[in-house]
């Protein structure tokens, strides 16, 4: 299903991390989701509107500006793929469990 979307729209209420945002960026698959628990980790910045792999809506924003904001996107082309190949950059740099594996061993290596 994701080699056939544009978005995953998955406008939580709460979420510690997201582990479907990630699997979305491995497929160069922006999301939609709101601002709120973790998910500035998995999408992007931390209190910017666009993160890496997609964009963060306010907690109380309506569903209409939320497709809006994707209907936008659409339009713009360029804006898209970019926004496309940030998601899967951002899962190759951060999001994969290779590189989460190796940060942890790292780490129990330093206190070892």
């Amino acid at each position: 299903l994701f080699s056939q979307s544009h978005f995953l729209c998955m406008p939580v209420r709460a979420e510690d991390f997201g582990c479907v945002f990630a699997e979305a960026a491995a497929f160069a698959l922006p999301s939609l989701t709101t601002h709120i628990g973790g998910l500035p980790t998995t999408v992007g910045r931390e209190g910017d509107e666009h993160g890496e792999a997609g964009i963060l809506f306010p907690f109380q924003e309506q569903p209409q500006a939320i497709a809006e904001r994707a209907h936008r996107l659409l339009d713009d082309r360029t804006a898209y793929d970019q926004l496309a190949a940030s998601a899967r950059g951002r899962y190759d740099a951060l999001l994969n469990w290779e590189t989460n594996s190796d940060r942890l061993l790292d780490l129990l290596r330093a206190h070892v």
